[in-house]
């Protein structure tokens, strides 16, 4: 009979225990700052760093292209050419249309 009565104690704890733990781990799952919003911080965090690393080698190849600009004539020309359709006063112009 005494030893009927451990085991329905120890089942009863098993259980209880049991229970307390899937809460807890219910509880850090779901909960405002649980694991799940923890991972998608961290990855809205990895989104975020790339889009970084992109616009500053953005800012670098813009930076390098001023430059170019401030001491190269050649360049100057080549993007009013280009660009802005400018040519020189003795040239004409010749205009290809695709079809």
């Amino acid at each position: 009979m005494a030893k009927k009565k451990v085991t329905k104690e120890r089942n009863f704890f098993k259980s209880i225990f049991l229970v307390l733990l899937v809460i807890a781990i219910l509880f850090l799952l779901f909960n405002s700052q649980g694991i799940i919003k923890y991972f998608k911080l961290k990855s809205e965090i990895n989104e975020l760093d790339e889009k970084i690393e992109k616009t500053q080698s953005e800012i670098k190849r813009l930076t390098m292209e001023i430059d170019s600009l401030k001491t190269s004539d050649k360049k100057i020309e080549k993007i009013a050419r280009e660009k802005y359709h400018m040519k020189r006063p003795n040239e004409e112009e010749f205009k290809i249309e695709k079809k």
